[in-house]
């Protein structure tokens, strides 16, 4: 026999029947007991109905004969009870009762009953109908077997299985397309429509039903395959499915289908990877070879062609160490070997080869595949082509070692240097000698013919130098102009004056730059090793110190190191850092000198000159440390704090009732270039509330000159305000008529130079003659600084002078001296002339 599915179901064993009796009357009972028997079957018998359901309960028979009458529990109740419970409800049961009404026999077909048989009961019938009811019991049993099978068979696949009849509701559903769809339980969906069960895509597109492909094709009944579907879970979630639909067919008609699903997701996701993988592996610039475990290439793609110049059909079946180069040295192909063989890979830089035989750099990765069972089975090379990486490593090695415009070794390749030349010089006891070299004059070049020249110039500098220097030194450029040098094997102090001589002698023949014929010198500093220092630092340190010895010596020259200049330059940190502190603490003070009227002698005004109250040093002047201000960065902030000081106290003498006149302060090149110089003055104008035609800013005719187009609006700017500007030091510089007769000055200050030796020096008067004609043309004031006699007051005041400034007035003086300085003054005479301002 086979079940719907067409399975075999295998036979049920030959055994006796097991049929209960149950019968109060005791004649009856032994009756139908002695007939069974006598049929061959296996009899219990019981006289009510509690002790049949007790046997019931644990030994089930095969068929229950049962009165209706009888005592304590009828046969109805019986009934019932063995249909109430699970180990017996599908036992037929035959009611055997001498009740023959048409309520009696329906009440007991109500009650569970399959078959009634009245008494008196003939033996005949109610052995057929035993047998009946036997015969279709162990076909039921079968059938229940069969479900049960079939049940367990559509449980343990993993495919998705549901059936269909012809108007697509659903016969059956195992547990995989339970859980596949999100479903708790068959009864949700058994004799449900198709499109309540699996909310396919075409329910949510509104297709027709007939338009769905599991319903697709009835007639003719053909199988239907659809290698990918997508639905819709329980949850939202979509997935695809591949599906098959087979018809069930009953007397040659199609009455339903059979539908499996198979999840395809983790597929498309793998066929996904595999076609990226495949996207990747042909586009990649990276080239990429597949060996088998013999490590012979079996793939190869485009850019390995590319990379290499081998075509692919070349590769095939060649061994992958076809692409080494012999460049590799120190056992390196060993190495990779071992790497693969004991980690399962390698990586790292490694020489290959062209077709052509030229070898390149290539970073690699080799690693192995295996199987299942954990044997290789295939390699994977993976590298690129470095020959480009490796040029720029080169070129920015090169740049983080050179000075860009020279190509001279930089500060971080000579101190190297330098380190490896010391440990040389100690291993062999020898000598060496550091050269500090700096251009003299650089600056003012730079400026005036702009940066292009200036960079034209070094670079012929180092031309020149690299010319007197032996290979085995090193010729380094620090920055700006400033350059060193490695002499190595020295044997004194002769060998670093000769090489220093011929260095001086390079700048002796002129320098052609930007169409201009130029004179330059150098000043070097020099250091020896191990008599100046035993380290990189210090010898550069005291080479440098060595330098400027030579610049302040005249410049042109060189000078070997000495430690008084180790003193110099350390009392020079010091100052610095005590200047810091000086701001910090306000430690500067303000010493005033008064400027007169040359032809009434009355005061005009006063030029507030800085004082440093040094808490150890006492009183230094400005000599003493504004040089200093100047290359430390700190003469912008130092300005700014001498001008506000200056105009407070102005203001208080106002105040207090002191006529004055003008308060001039000098002001810095470095000051006049800053952004914000003239919100600076406008600040302190403001807060400290001195009237702006009571300042006059002195600036130096070199720094007006550096950049007389920037300093015009500025300046312009200031006489706006009400502020005054004089010229310092007039005649110093090279200032360009031009220029100067378009910038709005209020005074020209001839420098004390061209005083000094008045009136015994006729080159001096002249030079002033042409100075205060030239100011008087102009319709500046014209003022002196640095009058000592009387005699040079007077000539002054021959030449058309307007103001005196100098020690014959009155030496700068502390606030307190310069009031009662005033304080003596007798009043101008009325109408007497005085200053007026352009």
């Amino acid at each position: 026999m086979k079940d719907f599915a067409g399975h075999s179901i295998p036979p049920e064993p030959e055994t006796p029947a097991t049929i209960m009796v149950v019968d109060d009357t005791p004649a009856n009972l032994d009756l139908l007991s002695r007939m069974l028997d006598d049929a061959g079957y296996q009899v219990n018998a019981f006289p009510n109905g509690q002790l049949a359901l007790r046997s019931a309960r644990l030994f089930p028979p095969d068929l229950i004969l049962l009165d209706i009458l009888m005592p304590g529990m009828d046969g109805y109740e019986a009934c019932i009870e063995f249909k109430a419970d699970p180990r017996t409800r599908n036992i037929p049961v035959i009611f055997i009762s001498a009740l023959n009404q048409t309520d009696d026999i329906l009440r007991a077909f109500e009650v569970g009953g399959v078959d009634y048989v009245s008494k008196p009961f003939r033996e005949a019938e109610v052995l057929a109908r035993a047998g009946a009811h036997l015969d279709l019991y162990r076909l039921q049993r079968q059938l229940r077997a069969s479900r049960e099978h079939v049940r367990t068979l559509l449980d343990s696949t993993a495919e998705s299985i549901f059936g269909l009849d012809r108007d697509g509701r659903c016969t059956f559903i195992n547990q995989a397309c339970l859980d596949l769809f999100g479903l708790e339980a068959a009864e949700q969906v058994i004799g449900e429509n198709l499109h309540l069960l699996t909310r396919h895509r075409h329910q949510q597109q509104a297709l027709a039903e007939d338009e769905c492909p599991l319903l697709h094709a009835w007639n003719p009944s053909e199988p239907f395959h659809s290698e990918e579907e997508t639905f819709v879970a329980q949850d939202g979630r979509l997935f695809p499915a591949e599906c098959w639909s087979y018809p069930l067919t009953q007397d040659g008609k199609t009455i339903g289908r059979v539908v499996t699903l198979v999840d395809i997701s983790e597929r498309k996701s793998m066929q996904d990877m595999l076609l990226q993988s495949a996207t990747v592996f042909r586009t990649t610039n990276e080239a990429v070879a597949i060996a088998d475990a013999d490590q012979r290439i079996t793939q190869v793609n485009q850019a390995f062609n590319r990379i290499t110049g081998f075509a692919r059909d070349e590769l095939l079946q060649s061994p992958l160490s076809l692409i080494y180069s012999a460049r590799n040295q120190g056992g390196l192909i060993q190495e990779v070997t071992n790497g693969i063989a004991q980690r399962g890979g390698w990586q790292g830089e490694i020489w290959n080869r062209r077709k052509s035989g030229e070898a390149f750099p290539a970073w690699m990765t080799i690693n192995q595949v295996c199987n299942a069972k954990g044997e290789v089975s295939n390699y994977v090379a993976v590298f690129s082509d470095i020959s480009r990486l490796k040029r720029t490593q080169e070129e920015l090695s090169h740049l983080a070692h050179h000075d860009p415009l020279t190509g001279l070794p930089n500060r971080l390749l000579f101190s190297a240097r330098l380190e490896h030349a010391i440990e040389r010089a100690k291993r062999e006891t020898g000598a060496l000698a550091v050269f500090f070299l700096d251009l003299d004059q650089f600056k003012l070049i730079n400026d005036s013919l702009g940066h292009l020249a200036g960079d034209e110039l070094l670079l012929q500098v180092a031309r020149r130098l690299k010319g007197v220097v032996r290979e085995e030194d090193t010729l380094a450029r620090l920055g700006g102009d400033e350059f060193t040098l490695i002499q190595e094997a020295v044997r004194g102090p002769r060998d670093a004056t000769h090489l220093a001589e011929k260095l001086l002698r390079t700048f002796e023949a002129p320098f052609r730059v930007a169409d201009e014929e130029l004179h330059i010198g150098g000043s070097i500093g020099i250091s020896l090793f191990p008599d100046d220092a035993l380290d990189t630092e210090g010898l550069l340190r005291n080479a440098d110190n060595a330098m400027y010895k030579a610049k302040h010596e005249g410049r042109n020259r060189f000078r070997f190191y000495t430690g008084d200049l180790t003193d110099r330059a350390l009392g020079r940190i010091r100052l610095e850092s005590d200047l810091h502190r000086a701001l910090e603490n306000h430690e500067l003070i303000l010493h005033y000198q008064p400027q007169i009227c040359l032809r009434t002698g009355q005061p005009l005004g006063l030029e507030a000159l800085v004082r440093w109250n040094h808490p150890q040093a006492g009183l230094l002047a400005p000599d003493g440390f504004i040089p200093l201000a100047e290359e430390c960065g700190l003469i912008i902030p130092l300005g700014l704090q001498v001008l506000r000081m200056a105009c407070e106290q102005g203001r208080r003498w106002l105040d207090a009732g002191v006529p004055f006149g003008v308060m001039a302060v000098n002001v810095s090149a470095a000051q006049i270039h800053e952004a914000d110089f003239l919100d600076q003055v406008r600040a302190v104008i403001q807060e400290t509330g001195l009237p702006p035609e009571n300042l006059e800013l002195e600036l130096t005719e070199s720094a007006i000159m550096e950049d007389p187009e920037q300093a015009r609006p500025m300046m312009e700017a200031l006489r706006r305000m009400g502020v005054g500007i004089a010229v310092d030091d007039f005649g110093t510089g090279y200032s360009s008529l031009t220029y100067l007769k378009n910038l709005p000055l209020t005074k020209l200050k001839i420098d004390r130079e061209f005083v000094t030796d008045l009136p015994a020096d006729e080159d001096d008067a002249a030079i002033v003659r042409a100075i205060v004609a030239l100011g008087k043309s102009l319709g500046y004031a014209l003022i002196a600084e640095g009058i000592e006699t009387q005699d040079q007051q007077q000539l002054l005041r021959e030449l058309g002078c307007d103001i005196a400034q100098g020690f014959l007035i009155s030496r700068p003086a502390a606030v307190d001296t310069i009031a009662q300085w005033f304080g003596q003054l007798e009043p101008r005479a009325e109408g007497a002339p005085s200053i007026t301002r352009k």
